[in-house]
């Protein structure tokens, strides 16, 4: 499938499907996410302001708990898609 910028797959669109906000914790959620991030963001900034070690944020990538790109060999991230991250992150997956 195709939407303006990307060519994604149908798991992506299931991603970004599982990702809507239900509760209004998690539309709250959401709209702080956008504010610190925007509509795109990356594992280190993630990292940095979520306090999230990078090592949790590579395998939540590769188990497809988020969208993401690689752009210009850096992967970018559809912030709206972390919601579903989050539904699944564990307190004890923190790194402090």
């Amino acid at each position: 499938m195709k939407n303006n910028l990307f060519i994604y797959d149908i798991k992506d669109k299931n991603i970004i499907k599982d990702s809507e906000p239900i509760t209004d914790d998690e539309k709250t959620l959401l709209k702080i996410l956008m504010k610190n991030f925007g509509e795109f963001t990356t594992i280190p900034e993630i990292s940095k302001k979520l306090k999230i070690s990078r090592s949790s944020l590579y395998a939540a990538k590769a188990e497809r708990k988020f969208v993401s790109y690689i752009v210009g060999g850096k992967i970018i991230i559809l912030t709206k898609t972390l919601i579903n991250f989050m539904k699944t992150f564990e307190d004890s997956d923190l790194s402090n």
